[in-house]
């Protein structure tokens, strides 16, 4: 790497992670041609000083500026921080480091814990040197860009959202965090170009010294409020006619304390003994709930999986509405063996849900690809609302200019598995015949077997479903429907029950019309299982051990018959 640097940074209580953040500052500094350490450090009650301590010794170029008793001088968090940031800047001209060309400000907590990938540094570090205008990079979080507090753009986060937070009607706090913070947690493409900023940190920022040096920190705004330091600091470099811009490239890990506080969330334990996990859901989700009410809820696509595994082997998953990434984690905990699942959510909650479980249990990180994708007509694609524990496609925000950044990415099943996959799963809340009929091509390429929920509104919806049964009829000759707590209501040839699934989807609708005088009834919908004649062995052996079939006349034509039916 080109180019000298200074690392520096305040430092205080952060013991759980500061070694692993020195050991990057140690590899990032060895690649460059000269590197100096500095480090404000006050107050700390844990091991953080004789970590930094000795680390420090017998290394020329680090220096520990010590302000212990600061918090009682200063009672505001960021009017304290801010007097260290500039005590950093005045301890680098007293010593005589204005040559240096970077100055590299990052927080020594988990932010900067995992290790960060010094292509990506090198990048940023060459693109800040490209043009004497560049003044500062910043890093993007990664699986989501979290920090709002610091970020300035006009359409992205143009003022102080917590100044409007503590502003807001105390009933109306929690929306606002919402709007102001949550959804502007999104997630950013490595790929993607850099983008400019009024400010922003992110937990790393690299400046060229010149600018840093002529510009100050100031921890609070001009009513004696906190207020965050990096929005000044920046300020003071823009108004100097430096540019800045958050650097994709430059990737550090997502604090998730940050992008879940605020919310009511609760933890759902799942499995026993050696398999078990554990799954955070916002305080609305009804997995608990049904897993405990419904003894077959969830219980028959794992099943179907493990029934898979034993007759073909490993299965791959295409899971579309993820949610919190329960539909993997109930797979997981049966035993069932995936090559890979890519799973995908439009509501940024659950994609920051689902993100957090996959990071927290190793089981599903192993092979999970974790989208923030609509699956659906350009037209309806929104950053969706996570209501009652389940996206609601009908519910769109729009955010102007940065739409494409604010939203999700407009997806089709071929641009997330061109090669195809074992096993779809849909579960869209009334909008799956709509993504079905729109990848029909890619299905009938690829002859998945199909699980997807049939939760209609109205005669339209009706008519659809009887398009998409008709468009699927030829290479998916089996059928199986399901209400939506797991019991198998028909199984057979879709020759033979294709007006059944009609009717039981009609049944549901009719149900649901009349739920605000008859109250919410058990079911409302179905749950609809299509099979490519490839997998007929699956499909038999599947629903033949389905107790309640054994129990009915309904039970499915053996695979053999039906191809001597068939020709």
């Amino acid at each position: 790497m080109a180019g000298s640097i200074i690392f520096a940074g305040c430092v205080r209580d952060c013991a759980a992670h500061l070694q692993q953040v020195l050991a990057n500052c140690a590899r990032l500094a060895a690649a460059t041609e000269k590197a100096f350490f500095l480090f404000a450090e006050n107050d700390s009650a844990d091991a953080t000083k004789a970590i930094l301590a000795n680390w420090c010794e017998g290394r020329i170029n680090a220096r520990i500026l010590c302000f212990d008793g600061l918090h009682k001088r200063l009672s505001k968090r960021t009017e304290r921080i801010a007097f260290l940031r500039n005590q950093i800047l005045k301890s680098i001209r007293e010593q005589g480091l204005t040559d240096y060309d970077t100055l590299c400000v990052l927080d020594f907590d988990e932010v900067n814990a995992g290790v960060i990938a010094p292509e990506g540094f090198a990048a940023a570090m060459e693109f800040l040197l490209s043009a004497p205008e560049n003044a500062g990079v910043f890093a993007v979080s990664d699986p989501i860009y979290y920090d709002i507090y610091a970020l300035r753009h006009e359409h992205w986060s143009p003022g102080d959202c917590w100044k409007a937070i503590r502003a807001a009607p105390a009933d109306r706090r929690a929306e606002v965090f919402q709007t102001l913070v949550c959804d502007r947690q999104v997630p950013v493409a490595e790929t993607a170009a850099p983008i400019a900023v009024d400010s922003a940190f992110g937990g790393l920022g690299l400046y060229r010294l010149a600018y840093a040096l002529n510009a100050s920190y100031v921890g609070l705004d001009a009513d004696s409020e906190e207020a965050c330091e990096h929005v000044s600091f920046n300020a003071d470099i823009a108004r100097r006619g430096g540019k800045l811009y958050i650097f994709p490239r430059l990737r550090n890990s997502t604090p998730w304390q940050h992008c879940l506080n605020g919310r009511a969330q609760k933890t759902i334990r799942l499995g026993s003994g050696a398999l078990q996990m554990e799954l955070i859901a916002p305080q609305s989700h009804q997995l608990d709930h049904y897993l405990s009410s419904y003894p077959l809820y969830d219980r028959r696509l794992p099943l179907l999986l493990t029934t898979f595994n034993q007759i073909v082997g490993a299965a791959s998953v295409l899971d579309i509405g993820a949610n919190i990434l329960d539909t993997i984690a109930l797979m997981r905990l049966s035993g069932a063996q995936l090559t890979k699942s890519i799973s995908v959510d439009a509501a940024l909650e659950f994609y920051k849900y689902a993100e957090f479980n996959a990071a927290r249990n190793p089981i599903l990180a192993a092979t999970s690809e974790i989208v923030w994708g609509f699956v659906g007509a350009e037209e309806d694609r929104g950053n969706i609302a996570a209501i009652n524990g389940t996206g609601n496609v009908r519910e769109l925000r729009r955010y102007g200019q940065l739409q494409a950044l604010l939203e999700p990415r407009c997806v089709t099943f071929a641009d997330l598995a061109p090669n195809g996959v074992d096993l779809v799963k849909t579960d869209l809340d009334g909008y799956d015949h709509v993504v079905i009929r729109q990848n029909l091509a890619w299905l009938k390429r690829w002859k998945p077997m199909l699980w997807v929920e049939a939760q209609i509104e109205d005669g339209a919806d009706i008519s659809a479903w009887s398009g998409n049964l008709l468009a699927l009829a030829e290479d998916f000759p089996y059928v199986a429907a399901f209400d939506n707590f797991g019991f198998c209501l028909c199984a057979g040839t879709m020759t033979d029950k294709w007006n059944i699934v009609l009717e039981l989807i009609s049944i549901g609708a009719r149900y649901k019309m009349h739920e605000a005088s008859a109250g919410r009834p058990r079911f409302y919908y179905l749950d609809i299982l299509f099979v490519p004649q490839r997998f007929g062995e699956v499909f038999e052996e599947f629903v033949g051990a389905l107790p309640e079939m054994k129990l009915t006349a309904d039970a499915p034509i053996a695979a053999k018959e039906y191809h001597a039916k068939a020709g």
